[in-house]
């Protein structure tokens, strides 16, 4: 991922994150072009390094949260705890900011940086269809395994 070079651009930026995997994903797009992308072998730390890597990105690229206009987020399939990570941390970055945020389904194939590149290129567009205050909830690999209660025999 680190293939790209970075610059200084006009700040008209869509953050891109993907924490379904063990291998998490970042991107900054200007509009509908990937500007710089980063990946990291997260394993089971995404709460701990997500938004540190975030701001290494946007640092590197002379960017604030301030410039970002919208935010797209991999909502799954994926494990349970890399998703409910990267979408909180979106869906609070939209949240703060006053941006819209976009919530997309990708398969296991659509994860090398070709596939960032079209997931910018469509999701600059698509956010403008998103209203403001919209949240996006994750998709899991399987259906939540919920146990019932032990009966109390008291």
């Amino acid at each position: 991922m680190n293939e790209l070079r970075s610059h200084s651009v006009s700040k008209f930026m869509i953050l891109f994150i993907d924490t379904t995997e063990n291998i998490a994903k970042i991107a900054l797009g200007k509009k509908s072009r990937l500007i710089d992308a980063y990946s990291w072998n997260a394993k089971m730390k995404q709460s701990e390094e997500l938004l540190i890597e975030i701001d290494k990105l946007l640092s590197k690229n002379n960017v604030n949260l301030a410039d970002l206009k919208g935010i797209i987020v991999v909502c799954g399939p994926g494990g349970y705890t890399g998703l409910r990570v990267g979408i909180s941390c979106a869906n609070a970055l939209a949240f703060g900011l006053g941006i819209p945020i976009k919530g997309i389904k990708c398969d296991r194939d659509d994860k090398g940086i070709k596939s960032i590149k079209k997931i910018i290129k469509e999701g600059g567009k698509s956010l403008k269809e998103v209203k403001l205050g919209e949240f996006v909830i994750p998709v899991y690999f399987k259906p939540p395994k919920i146990t019932k209660p032990k009966k109390n025999n008291n």
